[in-house]
């Protein structure tokens, strides 16, 4: 007895799709995600976007919460800073070196989002510690004060993500493998 008499004939029709349907989707997700990472990053390590809150001209630009005379000669005598935000530097350093960038949802859905996570570098610094000293600055406050845009920050952030993704476009345009399909 052979071998090919002892297996039975079997004829299998697989269907390959060249491309699928849903393959432009695919790719325009994937590329707006990493768009958004990408700007998210640039935008906290730019002098253009998150250092921009730890510099003198932010109490103007992000409308910060006033502080009292009391608490800013206190500051100035006991720190010598008197730039909102900073007493001796540590939380500006923290903030600039510990991130985190989460994104999720789908560009196609209308879904996509991305949260840059920053806490500070003190007890209570994730925002859940609300004990509040009547001399300082709450901790809520400071991070609403951080949370905000001026009003060239979604401009920059916009032209930054088209950028990204289109040059994440015109690579993978670049790149691709050609195929012909006959008619």
């Amino acid at each position: 007895m052979t071998v090919k008499e002892v297996l039975p004939k079997s004829v299998y029709w697989i269907e390959v799709p060249m491309r699928a349907d849903d393959l432009a989707k695919r790719y325009h997700n994937q590329y707006a995600k990493e768009a958004i990472r990408e700007t998210l990053e640039k935008w906290h390590g730019s002098e253009k976007g998150f250092k921009k809150h730890f510099r003198r001209d932010a109490r103007e630009r992000y409308d910060h919460f006033p502080r009292s005379e009391k608490y800013k000669r206190f500051k100035a005598r006991r720190y010598h800073s008197t730039v909102d935000l900073i007493k001796t530097g540590q939380t500006k350093r923290y903030m600039q070196m510990v991130y985190k960038i989460t994104a999720g949802g789908t560009a196609v859905g209308k879904t996509l989002r991305a949260t840059l996570i920053l806490r500070f570098p003190f007890k209570g610094g994730t925002g859940r510690f609300r004990k509040v000293s009547q001399q300082q600055v709450s901790i809520e406050k400071m991070r609403i004060e951080l949370e905000r845009f001026d009003d060239e920050d979604p401009k920059i952030l916009a032209q930054w993500f088209l950028a990204a993704y289109m040059r994440r476009v015109r690579n993978h345009r670049a790149n691709r493998k050609r195929v012909r399909i006959s008619r």
